[in-house]
């Protein structure tokens, strides 16, 4: 009996501990599943995503990330009203005005006064700061404020884009030769291709190649964006810009894809649209000998969007003003970049022969060379940038090679199978479309009249109605 009472007793003992065992499982189970749903939301409240297919793919930190850290969010202050200043001058010009004529009030005849200084302090600007043309010749280029915007690139800029400088040739870029460098792509501002060439990360890649940034003639127009633009080195991307900005500086960067790329361009989507119509800026390649050298910019696109403008309204801008003036960028907020990690991938140098008069062939033949290589580079540097899943879109698509060039190759030296001594096979130089000239002063003054104009209409309102 006392045995099997024993037995009966362990018997119980083995159930009772059986089932806690499977109560703590079941429990275990259960705060692995809280967990893993806590994460996958936490993961999902750090993340954008955009939707391609059935994938999810990370687009950028999400914006609450910013407030979270001071630094940070100085950081991206600091960013805004920069921004501000170059791509919204209209509206920094106006809040001058607006305080101006505030101060005035309190004076008798304080409107009248302040008009004429108003006039005289914008004429003298017009003209002084537009003569010898700085725009083609780099006269306004400033040594001390190019020191301290390095400065600054280096420690707001850098840590809030968490810069990555990526560099596929193995040899460094010998400063004496020419480069052109095309940067991918334009996304709603081309920020990236403003300050990282004046930051240490890109020094020490490129030691003594600090290329010129070449950009739109109506930023050189613009009161404040010119001015910025210029004390920084830059020039317009026009013919003339662009030689002597080789001649003098041995590097040059621009956009090839221009404003047409800008339109359309979204954070949401990882399909990068790389607009291949332009072929300037390989002849001029050919023309001069030097070297092109593809830039691709992995979370250029992912720091803005623009305002919801319908396309079609931001085309005729572009071809009536060759600007897109319905451009309103936000981020994290109104011209408040999302902290988007950037990488700048550079990919190696094509070599390209000195050819005085270019024929289409070799136009198409290294046209096509650098957009290949342009993706190579892509390919190569996505996922060590974080964006394995993107892809780019070549608009319009390459052209094939002809018959006559397909096999072969064109070394880099100043005499090549298609160089000036085969002038028969030389095809005319397309007619070029001659703009008026433009009066930069007669310019300025109607801007900023109609932007004064604009502040004292709105104070005389205001005073009417309160």
């Amino acid at each position: 009996c006392e045995a099997d009472s024993s037995r009966r007793s362990s018997k119980a003992e083995l159930a009772r501990r059986r089932k806690n065992c499977e109560c703590a499982s079941e429990n275990r189970h259960g705060v692995d599943e809280k967990m893993g749903s806590k994460s996958v939301e936490n993961m999902k409240s750090n993340a954008v995503f955009a939707r391609s297919g059935e994938q999810e793919v990370p687009m950028y930190l999400h914006p609450s990330s910013v407030f979270v850290n001071p630094g940070r969010l100085m950081q991206g202050v600091v960013i805004t009203v920069l921004a501000f200043a170059l791509f919204k001058p209209d509206l920094v010009i106006f809040l001058m005005a607006h305080s101006l004529l505030t101060l005035a009030e309190s004076y008798s005849n304080g409107y009248i006064y302040v008009t004429i200084f108003w006039m005289v302090l914008w004429g003298l600007y017009g003209f002084f700061t537009y003569s010898g043309r700085p725009a083609v010749d780099g006269s306004r280029r400033w040594k001390t404020f190019i020191s301290a915007a390095n400065w600054v690139y280096d420690q707001v800029f850098v840590p809030y884009f968490s810069l990555s400088v990526v560099r596929d040739s193995e040899e460094e870029l010998d400063p004496n030769e020419k480069y052109i460098f095309g940067y991918h792509p334009h996304g709603i501002i081309p920020m990236a291709c403003q300050w990282t060439t004046l930051t240490t990360k890109w020094q020490e890649k490129f030691p003594g190649v600090q290329p010129a940034v070449l950009t739109s003639s109506i930023v050189h127009n613009i009161p404040l964006m010119r001015d910025l633009a210029q004390w920084m080195g830059g020039f317009e991307v026009s013919r003339t810009g662009f030689l002597n900005a080789l001649e003098m500086r041995k590097s040059v960067l621009l956009v090839p894809g221009g404003q047409a790329e800008m339109i359309g361009s979204r954070s949401d989507t990882n399909k990068a649209k790389i607009v291949t119509s332009h072929r300037g800026f390989i002849r001029i390649a050919l023309r001069t000998g030097a070297n092109l050298v593809p830039v691709y910019s992995f979370g250029e696109m992912q720091s803005f969007d623009n305002a919801p403008f319908p396309d079609s309204w931001q085309r005729w801008c572009v071809r009536k003003f060759r600007a897109n003036l319905l451009t309103f960028p936000y981020g994290v907020a109104p011209l408040f970049p999302r902290p988007q990690r950037f990488t700048l991938a550079v990919g190696k140098p094509i070599r390209v022969p000195k050819t005085a008069n270019p024929t289409e062939e070799l136009v198409n033949y290294y046209h096509r060379q650098y957009f290949m290589a342009l993706r190579e580079t892509f390919e190569k540097n996505k996922t060590f940038a974080g964006r394995s899943k993107d892809r780019i879109l070549f608009i319009p698509s390459l052209l094939p090679l002809g018959d006559e060039t397909k096999g072969q190759s064109y070394p880099h030296s100043a005499i090549s199978p298609l160089s000036p001594s085969t002038p028969s096979n030389t095809s005319p130089s397309r007619p070029r479309r001659r703009r008026a000239p433009l009066n930069e002063t007669i310019l300025i003054y109607t801007l900023v009249s109609l932007l004064f104009l604009a502040a004292l209409c709105l104070k005389l309102v205001g005073g009417y109605f309160f």
